[in-house]
């Protein structure tokens, strides 16, 4: 004898199912035999149990998806030698920026944005910098994205892939950023987080960097899991962005912006090239 809850249970799938079915399915005989088999699977007791448990929220359920994030598979990421900086080459500091970001780097924990026409040296004085940290002992990682239209949550927060017969979670940007400040923090060392580009990516993706850039320090990735930056991590952000009449370049929300420090680098003169 069924309950007027299981009845409820199974009258609102069969509607879904038949929906479902007359929605993707054009033969009649392929929309039938799914609603069937449908019908047949809310029918079972144990599918019963578990709907039920979905309606109360009861720790089974909570317990099931803790497993299963718990179970995820990542891909590799070796915090110690994938972020080594690059160098550009020779850095001349005609802005006179350099000492100023750099004290901005080693003793502040808000984003910094190096702001600027194209060709000015925006990269060259964030790369050069980490480089001269990393030399010194004081840098850990520094961990790039190049911003841009193709740039989303997939390269931000992350994105499921095939690894032969199975599957793995390719950690994205921001995820990155957070391990590698935590797997530094025991030696002492900076993490630089560098978004070249920000205003090319899209800008609702983008906004999900705000809870990195203020006083929670921590990410959210799709499934449920939060990321967060140890107390004794050291991390510094820093971005670089072209004006917003240039193509290409989107409005930052006010919300992310809002949460920078911004330096402006103009582009220096022949005169100042020559000296």
């Amino acid at each position: 004898m069924t309950t007027n809850n299981e009845d409820k249970l199974r009258y609102d799938a069969t509607v879904l199912a038949r929906k479902i079915a007359r929605d993707n399915f054009t033969k009649k005989s392929v929309a039938e035999e799914r609603v069937k088999h449908f019908v047949e699977l809310v029918r079972d007791p144990q599918f019963i149990r578990y709907m039920q448990s979905l309606q109360a929220n009861t720790p089974l359920v909570q317990q099931s998806k803790a497993e299963e994030m718990n179970d995820k598979v990542y891909a590799p990421v070796d915090y110690d030698n994938d972020f080594i900086p690059y160098s550009m080459g020779k850095y001349i500091d005609v802005n006179g920026l350099e000492h100023e970001v750099l004290n901005h780097i080693l003793h502040s924990t808000t984003p910094l944005m190096l702001i600027g026409e194209k060709g000015n040296g925006k990269t060259h004085l964030a790369t050069h910098l980490a480089r001269t940290l990393y030399d010194e002992g004081i840098l850990g990682a520094f961990v790039p994205i190049q911003g841009g239209y193709n740039v989303g949550d997939k390269q931000i927060i992350g994105y499921n892939r095939l690894n032969g017969l199975s599957g793995e979670t390719v950690k994205g940007w921001a995820v990155k950023v957070i391990e590698a400040a935590n797997h530094h923090a025991k030696s002492g060392k900076i993490t630089i987080g560098f978004f070249d580009e920000l205003a090319n990516s899209n800008p609702e993706s983008t906004l999900v960097l705000a809870s990195l850039l203020d006083g929670r320090r921590m990410i959210q990735t799709q499934d449920g899991k939060v990321w967060k930056l140890e107390p004794n991590a050291k991390l510094a952000i820093i971005a670089t962005g072209n004006p917003s009449h240039y193509a290409g370049v989107n409005r930052l929300q006010e919300a992310l912006l809002s949460r920078f420090t911004g330096f402006y680098v103009k582009i220096p003169t022949d005169k100042e090239l020559e000296a």
